[in-house]
């Protein structure tokens, strides 16, 4: 029902017809063949048929029936929109964006459910449907992670797999209000089709950078190891590059001149100890980080005392959306590497290693109560109890 969904009984009863009728046709005719003639060259066993072609003749057939395919695909597009870039008109939610299309012929993504063919639009592109912190919240976390903002929540996000060369996967999508083709004239040209959110894929471009690192780092292509770096610096020149591929960037830079230790040590403190919208992508940034360079954790003394000191001061619901992203930055650490951090980390506080695991366990009791304490408290304190006072 997925790959065909129901479409009526008319095309139901019509294409199983055709089905029918084409094989009859062709195995009773081939059947025929055989048993009035038996010409050369073609044989029927078991059910099935083998022919004896030629090369020469099956190349020319098949470069015939090329021809022929795209002559009857041009018939068919008579009518259709044919230019390679036009522009749309969308609708969501009641707000209009008008974007650039190009016609992929390649792409045959379609919506299993509803049978809609599918869209690909950019997270930035749709800014004035999901606003400025949804793009925000796609670029950084990706689209199915942005559900906080409201204006995502809304759009009643699908999930529609894709395979291609690149790899297979899914992509969030939705069902807008509408969308127009308009045309050179102004003429708009109404059609249906569900819009998926292409995002890009940060971590498969910092595969790809540790890829010609390690590439580079074998004598055959050694050469090459400075070439890499400028193109590393350049990168990180960009203004506008992610906090992930950033850091990632930085410890493969580190990888390649050790004298960059302390560009990445101010790098690393403008993101822990800057302004709240740099802290919030700290995470993101250590993440990349630990991926190519984890051992600058042990090499430069600070590092953790500056985790430590973001920590501190980062709020619960802070601390909350922040812990996916601080777990997998850490989980690059083998255990032994984990276990000599939380000594470190111990110390700081004046504790030893093997007190973390003595921690005395606080009862949900005890958590309630402490709660039920502090909204007491902050009852109490507020201004119009103290007024009522």
């Amino acid at each position: 029902r997925l790959a065909c969904p129901w479409t009526g009984r008319r095309d139901f009863f019509s294409g199983t017809v055709v089905f029918y009728c084409v094989n009859l046709l062709f195995a009773g005719g081939i059947f025929l063949l055989c048993q009035i003639k038996s010409p050369r060259g073609l044989l029927f066993l078991n059910g099935a048929f083998y022919f004896q072609i030629p090369p020469l003749l099956l190349i020319a057939c098949a470069a015939l029936l090329y021809a022929l395919s795209l002559l009857f695909q041009g018939a068919l597009a008579r009518g259709r929109v044919t230019a390679r870039v036009a522009e749309v008109l969308l609708e969501a939610e009641g707000i209009q964006v008008r974007l650039r299309g190009y016609l992929d012929t390649a792409n045959h993504l379609t919506d299993a459910f509803s049978g809609l063919p599918v869209v690909l639009c950019t997270a930035a592109s749709l800014k004035p449907v999901i606003g400025e912190e949804g793009v925000r919240w796609v670029e950084e976390r990706g689209f199915l992670a942005s559900a906080q903002p409201e204006r995502i929540a809304a759009l009643r996000l699908r999930l529609i797999p894709f395979s291609g060369i690149g790899g297979n996967g899914v992509l969030p999508a939705f069902l807008p209000q509408g969308l127009w083709m308009v045309e050179k004239s102004g003429e708009k040209k109404a059609f249906q089709a569900a819009v998926a959110v292409a995002e890009e894929k940060e971590q498969d471009c910092m595969d790809s950078c540790l890829s010609l690192y390690q590439i580079t780092g074998r004598e055959v292509f050694s050469k090459f190891r400075p070439v890499l770096l400028e193109a590393f610096l350049r990168l990180l020149g960009q203004k506008k590059i992610r906090p992930g591929l950033e850091g990632a960037v930085m410890g493969l830079a580190y990888g390649c001149d050790s004298s960059y230790e302390d560009k990445i040590w101010e790098a690393a403190a403008g993101y822990l100890q800057g302004t709240g919208e740099q802290q919030m992508k700290s995470a993101l940034f250590l993440r990349g980080l630990f991926y190519t360079a984890k051992d600058l954790v042990f090499v430069r003394e600070g590092f953790l005392q500056m985790i430590d000191g973001l920590l501190a001061r980062l709020s619960p619901e802070e601390f909350l959306e922040l812990l996916p992203e601080f777990r997998r930055a850490f989980g690059y650490f083998t255990p032994m590497e984990t276990d000599r951090i939380a000594g470190k980390a111990a110390a700081l506080h004046g504790e030893g290693k093997k007190q973390l695991l003595k921690g005395r366990m606080v009862s949900p009791i005890e958590y309630r109560y402490g709660e039920d304490l502090d909204q007491y408290g902050k009852w109490r304190m507020s201004a119009e109890e103290i007024d009522n006072k």
